[in-house]
């Protein structure tokens, strides 16, 4: 990571936002349709980068797997790399996704939880079978495919 770290900021009109709910959802559309409102705004995460990497597949090799896919724990310490260069000069933090998969990496697990106390805005979706890890940090939206304009603008509202 080199050497950077995240400062914790003391800051009581920060919003965390965790959104979860069943595969299918919305939940990564939510996101990219809520980075499209805050465009103005100076936002980071891994969705906004633009940079793709395969992070899990069935043709990974390596002991590290989740259900049959192998995870390449490199490729999301890449994207933590990555997102580090923005951070700072940053108002908006998206996570998509803090699930199983992206906590093998002590990296991502390291600096989510400093995002989650950095001070700043985060929106960031959580895999359902970690809500009750992370359900204190924030407030935590259950998606449902129906909901999803009613759920954006609920969220923007509170940004703003």
């Amino acid at each position: 990571m080199s050497g950077k770290s995240i400062r914790t900021i003391k800051n009581d009109y920060k919003m965390i936002i965790l959104l979860t709910g069943k595969p299918g959802c919305g939940k990564s559309s939510l996101v990219v349709e809520l980075i499209k409102a805050l465009k103005d705004k100076r936002v980071a995460g891994i969705l906004v980068s633009g940079k793709e990497d395969i992070l899990a597949s069935v043709d990974i090799k390596t002991r590290i797997r989740v259900g049959k896919y192998g995870v390449n724990i490199k490729g999301i310490d890449n994207i933590v790399d990555l997102f580090m260069e923005s951070f700072e000069t940053t108002d908006y933090i998206f996570l998509d996704e803090i699930g199983k998969m992206e906590l093998y990496s002590g990296k991502f697990e390291k600096i989510s939880e400093e995002i989650l106390n950095s001070g700043k805005h985060v929106i960031a979706v959580v895999h359902r079978n970690l809500v009750n890890r992370y359900k204190t940090k924030g407030e935590l939206i259950w998606v449902e495919r129906e909901k999803i304009g009613r759920i954006k603008k609920y969220i923007l509202n509170k940004l703003k």
